[in-house]
């Protein structure tokens, strides 16, 4: 077994790299990237509260909500996708296998909705 402080306040959302070598943990205003060994780590600040945390070959999305919108960010930090989503508090959401989009579903009009995040 192997533990590693994550340092991330309110902590309630990871997903593991695909190559083995790293976990992002997203919580309250930051997401890290922790590394094995002596790798390090990686912080990424983010605006609310992480939402959830997905790698795919082109690379780490983070879903990030506030009181009244939504954003996507990467490894980077680099905004992908931002918008206003219907309570986004309790947003349903998922991102497709590649990475390439943001899918939602808004229950109020019964619509799954894909949105297309800006990737090189």
């Amino acid at each position: 077994m192997s533990r590693q402080p994550s340092g991330v306040p309110g902590a309630c959302f990871l997903a593991c790299a695909p190559t083995g070598d790293a976990v992002a943990v997203g919580g309250h205003e930051a997401v890290r990237v922790l590394r094995a060994g002596s790798a390090g780590t990686q912080s990424i600040p983010i605006a609310g509260v992480c939402h959830t945390v997905h790698w795919s070959s082109s690379g780490l999305r983070v879903l990030c909500v506030d009181d009244a919108s939504a954003s996507v960010v990467d490894a980077g930090g680099r905004t992908l996708w931002a918008g206003d989503v219907p309570g986004p508090g309790h947003l349903v959401a998922a991102f497709t296998p590649d990475g390439g989009a943001l899918v939602t579903v808004d229950a109020d009009i019964a619509q799954v909705i894909a949105w297309p995040l800006g990737v090189d």
